[in-house]
């Protein structure tokens, strides 16, 4: 079975609340973190977290697949996702972004990237990650790779026409929850006020990088400065990138760190 086709009657053994089914996919080792609060091991830990969730925390109504990719041992899905808060009945809507990893036909390692308050909290409730999977580059060389990194090396040089000429005329930029950015100025304002005002990213450590034939996902972890103190940050982040015509169309942060919440 391929990997997306695991990552489907995973979903759909979930919501029809077939939770042997669901533990038959997953290894008595499989690793799992949902943003910031919680990291768990084993088949049994991630089916009861998510039955009590699902039923005491969050009821989701929709997970409208935005992106879904796959390579022999890996799938990954972007979602907008919609639901209702039980606490309190408010509606509640977010981007969120999964990475599922594969052994022999079961998952063994699903790490989920929500852009909510609900799952990003200011202190962490979890320690650092026991077992962080760096892939390396997967997937054929693409022209994206020299897109971004033109594109990097504009803003480094404070080269602005040079970033933009990087940019498609209908370019999107979305960071964390925050509205769409779309044009090349509005993208560059969005992300140059990011660094000025919220996070200035000082370093990333690239773990998996996967490039398809129009795409591109990042898995990293980035260390910042917070604006407001000084403070030095480390989160993990997910990157989506979409190119068309040899510039880039649409940029994607997820990243796991309250400071970047709107």
């Amino acid at each position: 079975m391929a990997p997306l086709d695991i990552v489907r009657k995973m979903q759909q053994a979930s919501f029809a609340g077939d939770w042997d089914g669901f533990r038959s996919l997953f290894r008595d080792d499989t690793y799992y973190r949902v943003g910031n609060i919680v990291q768990l091991i084993g088949a049994r830990a991630v089916a009861d977290w998510l039955q009590k969730m699902l039923t005491t925390e969050v009821q989701f109504t929709n997970m409208e697949a935005r992106g879904a990719w796959q390579t022999d041992d890996v799938a990954i899905m972007e979602f907008n996702m919609y639901g209702t808060r039980l606490r309190d009945k408010k509606p509640l809507t977010y981007p969120c972004i999964d990475i599922y990893r594969f052994a022999d036909g079961q998952f063994r390692d699903w790490r989920v990237y929500p852009i909510t308050a609900e799952f990003i909290k200011p202190i962490s409730g979890i320690a650092a990650d026991p077992a962080p999977r760096k892939d390396g580059v997967n997937g054929a060389p693409v022209a994206g790779m020299s897109i971004i990194n033109a594109f990097q090396s504009a803003l480094a040089k404070q080269d602005w026409n040079a970033a933009k000429a990087a940019l498609a005329d209908n370019v999107i930029l979305r960071i964390a929850d925050h509205p769409e950015a779309v044009g090349p100025q509005p993208f560059l304002d969005a992300l140059l006020n990011v660094f000025a005002h919220r996070l200035q990213p000082t370093a990333a450590e690239f773990l998996s990088v996967w490039q398809f034939q129009d795409a591109m996902v990042v898995e990293l972890s980035v260390s910042a400065m917070r604006a407001a103190d000084g403070k030095r940050v480390t989160y993990p982040c997910v990157e989506t990138y979409r190119f068309t015509n040899n510039r880039l169309r649409e940029y994607r942060i997820y990243p796991i760190t309250a400071d970047l919440l709107s």
